[in-house]
């Protein structure tokens, strides 16, 4: 097998675009994968957590796994900087990183939607006037979907449904 100097800035920038990927980079292959699903789990504990419930809750979330990403990118860039010859093994290919990233990103985006779905918030669009000087058309709202399970039906109260599908025929 051949050696290569690892680049810090390549490191990095795998490690910030999906963390854990810079770290793969490096062939840190155990490290890699806590990188990897340590963004999943902080994102679920969070979602779980009374957070979403306060005003910037999900400004909260954000920037929490960002400061994860960033954090995530220098530890890669460090790590790579003090590799001087570096044994090339077989996950050093950028092909797999593509793979990886692609993978991930369908596997994130399957599990964010079944974890929407199950979610207690939901988002909606205000698609008619109906409710002018209060709602206006395209406002978005965020509802508790499971707040009437705990509480009574009162005047005020905004109902929120989702329309029938149309039929093609």
């Amino acid at each position: 097998m051949t050696t290569k100097k690892r680049n810090p800035i390549i490191s990095g920038f795998l490690s910030f675009l999906q963390p854990g990927l810079g770290q793969l980079y490096n062939g840190e292959v155990i490290k890699s994968i806590f990188f990897f699903l340590a963004p999943t789990i902080i994102a679920f504990v969070l979602y779980l957590s009374p957070t979403l419930k306060i005003n910037g809750g999900i400004y909260i979330i954000f920037g929490i796994l960002t400061s994860f990403r960033v954090y995530a990118a220098f530890e890669a860039a460090k790590k790579s900087d003090g590799k001087k010859d570096y044994m090339l093994k077989k996950v050093n290919n950028p092909l797999i990183y593509i793979m990886i990233l692609l993978g991930w990103g369908f596997l994130s985006g399957l599990i964010s939607n079944e974890i929407r779905q199950m979610s207690r918030y939901q988002s909606f669009k205000i698609p008619t006037p109906n409710m002018e000087n209060t709602l206006l058309i395209g406002d978005f709202i965020i509802s508790d979907i499971q707040y009437f399970k705990y509480n009574d039906i009162s005047k005020g109260d905004i109902a929120l449904f989702h329309p029938p599908v149309e039929s093609s025929t």
